[in-house]
């Protein structure tokens, strides 16, 4: 996963699921620990609009090039 992508959270996450765009990658762990700051289509009334997320919890649904 990398800055662009669309992504999603996957099922049973979360009570609904989330479709956002990853704007940056921490990249202090290996992959299976990252987390990605995703800028969310809808606003969260605890989070905001950018939360961080772990990678294991996300589907890309549309890469970048």
């Amino acid at each position: 996963m990398k800055p662009g992508d669309l992504v999603r959270t996957t099922e049973g996450w979360s009570y609904k699921r989330w479709t956002g765009i990853i704007i940056d990658v921490d990249e202090t762990y290996e992959v299976e620990r990252r987390w990605v700051q995703v800028l969310w289509t809808e606003v969260s009334t605890t989070d905001g609009q950018t939360f961080w997320a772990p990678v294991r919890k996300l589907e890309v649904i549309n890469a970048t090039r």
